[in-house]
């Protein structure tokens, strides 16, 4: 049986033929179609943005990929509630 890729290969291949900012559940999603893994465990999104925090976490800039948005944004606007999440 051959090796299988570490995530973190797999994800730093797929951000870094990325054209923009990439959500962890859609770099997910290209690392399962592109059949880059074939052990994905019962989480694979849940995988993968734990190999993106902790990565970023330990190695702060060193890390080449960065995130760029922590959450959604949430705004009172006359009363009602907004929500945006940032598309890139």
């Amino acid at each position: 049986m051959a090796n299988e890729v570490t995530w973190r290969k797999v994800i730093e291949k797929v951000l870094s033929e990325a054209t923009g900012a990439v959500h962890y559940k859609d770099l997910t999603e290209k690392i399962i179609a592109d059949g880059l893994r074939s052990n994905l465990g019962a989480t694979p999104a849940s995988t993968v943005s734990a190999h993106l925090t902790t990565a970023i976490r330990n190695e702060g800039s060193d890390y080449p990929f960065q995130k760029i948005w922590k959450r959604p944004l949430h705004m009172e606007e006359e009363g009602r509630n907004c929500s945006a999440t940032s598309s890139n």
